[in-house]
């Protein structure tokens, strides 16, 4: 992930935590566009939550955002079993 993030105009990896040497955060994918305007419209979305602003939105031309997450674990044990 962070390999894609560093070679790609299209991603960017937002560090959150490092655990037993390993980072943890998230990889986020969209428009070269959109990633330059990322709190501008994380500002937008949170409009959506406001029934005095939201029913005047244009969220036809609102991007969507889908956040998942997922977790790796593995001992040493289990990697070295991984790389045979």
């Amino acid at each position: 992930m962070l390999e894609l993030a560093r070679i790609s105009d299209r991603a960017i990896w937002k560090s959150m935590a490092e655990a037993m040497k390993t980072a943890l955060g998230q990889l986020i994918i969209s428009s070269p566009e959109n990633l330059k305007d990322l709190e501008q419209l994380r500002l937008q979305h949170l409009q959506l939550s406001d029934p005095n602003i939201s029913s005047k939105l244009d969220i036809k031309n609102m991007p969507v955002f889908i956040k998942m997450g997922m977790a790796f674990t593995a001992t040493n044990r289990v990697r070295k079993t991984l790389q045979c």
